[in-house]
């Protein structure tokens, strides 16, 4: 058995991480308007990060998700975001213009369906639904010179 003053101090730290988490959790739901938008936004967030360590680390593999390099992800995004960007609002912070890209590309690359973009992304199929034609006409409108197609 520890000394009581060691384990006033574990007690008082699981107290404090505690009181963050419970923060943290009721600034999500807040946010995202989610019951479990803390888990959400951890997984949002893993996945951020896995794309951008592919990105640096293994050019193969993130080409193999998205079918585009890195770099011509960037240019390309950097060509359509003006099209594609949306406000925050009081009520929520909007989708990133670079993950609605993301999951415009997997979606062109693999042929998911949005439940499972969904599942990959944390954005519902329904909001999926709704921006994926827009990211398209912007892709469209801004490469329309370099499209080719047969009469």
């Amino acid at each position: 058995m520890p000394p009581p003053h060691i384990q006033a101090c574990v007690q008082l730290i699981g107290a404090l991480l505690l009181y963050e988490l419970q923060n943290i959790l009721e600034k999500r739901k807040r946010e995202h308007g989610s019951r479990n938008g803390f888990v959400e936004g951890l997984c949002m967030v893993h996945l951020i990060t896995l794309l951008k360590e592919l990105a640096e680390e293994d050019p193969a593999e993130y080409r193999k998700h998205l079918r585009m390099s890195p770099e011509k992800f960037d240019e390309l995004l950097t060509m359509i975001e003006p099209s594609i960007r949306k406000q925050d609002t009081v009520m929520r912070m909007a989708i990133p213009t670079r993950t609605k890209l993301e999951i415009t590309l997997r979606y062109l690359a693999s042929g998911d369906s949005f439940k499972t973009l969904h599942h990959l992304y944390r954005v519902s199929a329904n909001t999926i639904s709704c921006f994926l034609p827009e990211v398209l006409s912007a892709i469209f409108d801004c490469l329309h010179s370099y499209i080719k197609v047969s009469n």
